[in-house]
């Protein structure tokens, strides 16, 4: 349940951050059901304009913001993989366009460098929640360094937006220290009333004035926030805690990846087991073992995938999220057929 209070906190928080402000126009690519509509409402109640692409296809996108003169654009990393990688980018005009956000999954590192080559250092990474009307933290384009010390940001998602508090805690809800990793809880007039029609858990999400939102992550010494993984994703595997985003972000480092998915899956001698489901780029090929290998170069051995199927896509949300939960049940709900059927083969 969010109250007005909330979404126009949420909207200050953003307004301020990205300095909006009646000279912008934002196009808009994805659909304004989803909290990914923060665009439109900043832009609007600053007095800028909001153009409505009503399919997120690439020349439709790209004819927009030249028409337009579009100045900011939000997006999840598909989208933009897909449009520095068209060739109709080279025949329209959009220098017009001054910040580019995008939030939902990583960014694959090949992807943010063709972007930082081709529109500049204008990109900014956000990190929200529907609880929080969206806004949590954002990694503002000054901090998206290719190289050097400050490198490192790029693994993180920035700091709190102006008017919300981060803490990471423990089990107990103590606060950690800095650099040391636990759940991350947010606080602020943006954060939620409580969930409809569910008291249990209302009471078990929000405790001491703090919405504890089920992400594993740290904070260092400067705010900025580093993800591990969500607390329901991680696996068990022989007694060992995986975070899957950890595993994915080395796929992803690998050339011939275009797309990963990493989820548990049950497995006869470890329990669960850490399982790959990778999309290859076009026209370039690799092996199993070669990406398994490739992990154990990079990563502790357990938490490596032990299996990888190579699909053609990825299941995805309509704002183009990868649903990682849609892959585990196809592993998961595979498992429990078997067994389904192995029980009635032995009962007949």
């Amino acid at each position: 349940m969010l109250s007005h209070r909330n979404i126009l906190a949420a909207m200050y928080g953003l307004c301020e951050q990205n300095r909006l402000s009646a000279l912008d126009i934002t196009c808009m690519v994805l659909p304004l059901f989803h909290v990914s509509f923060w665009p439109a409402f900043c832009c609007l109640m600053v007095g800028g304009k909001v153009v409505i692409v009503r399919r997120p296809e690439i020349p439709q996108i790209l004819s927009s913001i030249q028409q337009e003169r579009c100045t900011h654009m939000n997006a999840v990393p598909t989208i933009y993989g897909w449009l520095v990688t068209s060739l109709d980018l080279e025949k329209f005009d959009v220098s017009s366009i001054r910040l580019m956000s995008y939030a939902g999954s990583p960014m694959p590192e090949a992807i943010l460098r063709k972007c930082i080559a081709k529109f500049g250092s204008i990109l900014a990474q956000g990190y929200g929640l529907t609880e929080a009307a969206p806004g949590v933290s954002e990694l503002m384009p000054e901090d998206h360094v290719l190289a050097g010390p400050r490198a490192e940001l790029l693994k993180s998602v920035g700091r709190s937006l102006p008017g919300v508090e981060v803490r990471v805690v423990s089990e107990t809800g103590a606060p950690l220290r800095p650099g040391q990793t636990g759940e991350v809880a947010v606080r602020g007039a943006n954060v939620l009333m409580g969930y409809w029609k569910n008291p249990e858990l209302t009471a078990e999400k929000l405790r001491d004035g703090w919405f504890h939102t089920g992400d594993i992550g740290f904070l260092d010494e400067e705010g900025y926030i580093y993800l591990v993984d969500r607390k329901a994703d991680m696996i068990i595997t022989g007694g060992e805690n995986v975070y899957p985003k950890e595993t994915e972000n080395v796929l992803y480092s690998h050339p011939a990846v275009q797309e990963c998915a990493v989820t548990s899956a049950p497995d006869d001698n470890w329990g669960e087991r850490v399982q790959a489901v990778v999309v290859l780029k076009l026209g370039v090929t690799a092996t199993e073992k070669d990406l398994i290998e490739f992990c154990k170069s990079k990563l502790a051995g357990y938490k490596c995938p032990k299996r990888i199927e190579f699909w053609e896509q990825l299941p995805k949300t309509t704002v183009g999220k990868i649903l990682r939960k849609d892959v585990k049940a196809k592993f998961w709900d595979e498992a429990a057929n078997h067994c389904s059927s192995s029980a009635a083969s032995s009962t007949n």
